[in-house]
């Protein structure tokens, strides 16, 4: 009985020395941080604020400081504050891609597989995993499943007498013109005053026309060459379509052209899953959406089943000095508990495994989902894909093409002309 006792005794106390380890364990992260994302538009900060508030409620001993900017401002400045080393934050926004590849090449990013286990990372979608897998290692934790579709206005189309989404691209541009002249408007809304819009386009057209091995070559950029004739077959597509959209599209900006399209100005604009929040909120009582990929494209070398897009994510600083905590916060940020957060406040999905289930009541959100899950893969956004020297010469020459100041053959020369230029950086892994 006394042995019993003892036994007993010594498993309480065991049991409290745990629990004060466990509690210890709990309280050990103390510190401050910096998170620099690229959303300042409500209500996406305010999902962060609430993301950020309820890390800080769950570790009372750490501070996450938040900044913001702008799209394009924010790649600007992400390549000024890691190039110079000063002011760094010490979690910030990425793309895939090169955008994070030249960054890693550069050691400036920190190497999550060497800082994470195999069950942190299972709790991810796998396949929202791998486009920041790079020699090896991942850098980046997804926190935005997001693919790019057409959007249309349902009422408009049935007014012209049709009846399903286009099947074949040349399904596509009978209905674009069926619709023209139903409505008299032109049929798609688009803006392209902020260049990526452009690139959405003709990323989506080369993936789609354009030999996936030939691409791999010419995104890569060391043996590139850019002379496949299937790059400006892809352009005149490009340039054909613009005939049924808005006029003026390098002066409006992508809002201004979404805002148009939910007015029943046009009946097709191309935009990405992460918008359903944004269509939902601004649409007028009475209006009707669906979407559906961009249609298959006769002749075309690519994966016609693919859609444009990538998951959007963050990574840590590789100079931070607060790596437990930067890690930590990554991983929470891009959990289940802050996906449910984002879902509430913005209607985005992130990748962890359950965030959205197929008997969810936001039907529409799991179909945008669905969107994504159901291609056969993903083609990067062409801007982040390819070294920046590369994506400058295809933003300024998208805008010019769109403009109708150049035609698609002094455009490719344009980017073969870049991709020249940035052979050496390359090489040298900048």
């Amino acid at each position: 009985m006394k042995n019993t006792r003892r036994l007993l005794a010594a498993l309480l106390a065991l049991t409290m020395i745990f629990s004060l380890l466990s509690a210890a364990g709990a309280a050990e992260l103390q510190g401050e941080i910096d998170l620099f994302h690229r959303f300042p538009n409500e209500p996406e900060s305010t999902s962060f604020e609430r993301i950020v508030e309820a890390y800080m409620e769950k570790n009372p001993g750490v501070t996450v400081n938040i900044e913001y900017a702008a799209n394009d401002p924010y790649k600007e400045k992400i390549k000024i504050v890691l190039g110079s080393g000063q002011n760094v934050p010490d979690v910030m926004f990425t793309w895939c891609g090169e955008f994070t590849n030249r960054f890693v090449r550069e050691n400036k990013v920190l190497n999550l597989s060497e800082n994470m286990t195999a069950e942190d990372f299972d709790a991810y979608l796998p396949g929202q995993l791998a486009p920041f897998s790079y020699q090896d290692s991942i850098w980046a934790l997804p926190f935005l499943v997001n693919g790019k579709v057409w959007y249309y206005n349902k009422t408009m189309l049935a007014d012209a007498g049709i009846t399903a989404p286009p099947a074949t691209h040349e399904e596509f541009l009978a209905q674009l013109q069926q619709v023209q002249d139903a409505s008299g408007k032109r049929a798609i809304a688009y803006g392209n005053l902020a260049a990526w819009a452009s690139t959405h386009y003709t990323g989506t057209l080369f993936q789609k026309i354009v030999d996936p091995a030939v691409t791999a070559v010419d995104y890569a950029g060391v043996d590139a060459t850019w002379t496949d004739p299937g790059y400006v077959d892809a352009l005149n597509i490009y340039v054909d379509m613009l005939q049924y959209a808005n006029e003026g599209v390098n002066g409006i900006d992508h809002e201004g052209a979404r805002n148009n399209w939910l007015l029943g100005e046009h009946a097709f604009m191309f935009m990405e899953t992460m918008e359903i929040d944004n269509v939902d909120r601004d649409m007028l009582d009475g209006f009707e959406y669906d979407m559906f990929p961009w249609p298959a494209i006769e002749g075309g070398k690519g994966d016609q089943n693919m859609i444009t897009g990538a998951p959007e994510g963050f990574m840590v600083s590789a100079s931070t000095d607060q790596k437990e905590i930067s890690v930590d916060f990554l991983k929470y940020m891009t959990g289940i508990d802050a996906g449910v957060i984002q879902r509430d406040t913005v209607r985005w999905l992130n990748a962890a495994k359950g965030v959205i289930t197929p008997d969810d009541p936001d039907q529409m959100l799991y179909a945008s989902y669905l969107a994504v899950e159901n291609a056969s893969g993903m083609a990067n956004w062409l801007d982040t894909e390819v070294h920046s020297i590369v994506a400058e010469a295809i933003l300024t020459g998208g805008q010019e093409l769109t403009g109708g100041s150049i035609t698609p053959e002094q455009l490719m020369a344009q980017i073969q002309e870049a991709a020249e230029r940035a052979k050496p950086e390359i090489a040298a892994g900048e």
